[in-house]
């Protein structure tokens, strides 16, 4: 929950700021502020953002419906994330193999 309310937090605080016309990068808005960038640029950024969005949600959804399940990941990485859940530690996992 937590990860998801900054993620929530960021985005809402980058949608306002994008939406605005106020980028916090940009050489062209540092260096001659009058300067209006040219409409195909904004499509561009258009476009790229879209592409983003597309590949998280994809992400989302395939990490939503697809529990792991290999012996690799029952065996060792899940009992690694509970152990350390359990030491509040990111410490080495202790195996005996």
């Amino acid at each position: 929950t937590p990860l998801v309310l900054c993620w929530m937090v960021v985005l809402i605080l980058w949608g306002r700021l994008s939406t605005r016309g106020r980028w916090l990068v940009g050489p062209e808005r540092v260096l001659n502020p009058r300067h209006d960038n040219p409409p195909y640029k904004k499509w561009i950024v258009v476009l790229c953002i879209a592409g983003c969005a597309g590949v998280l949600v994809l992400t989302a959804i395939t990490a939503a419906f697809s529990p792991p399940n290999s012996s690799d990941a029952m065996a060792y990485h899940l009992p690694r994330v509970i152990y350390w859940q359990e030491q509040a530690s990111v410490r080495f996992f202790p195996r005996s193999i």
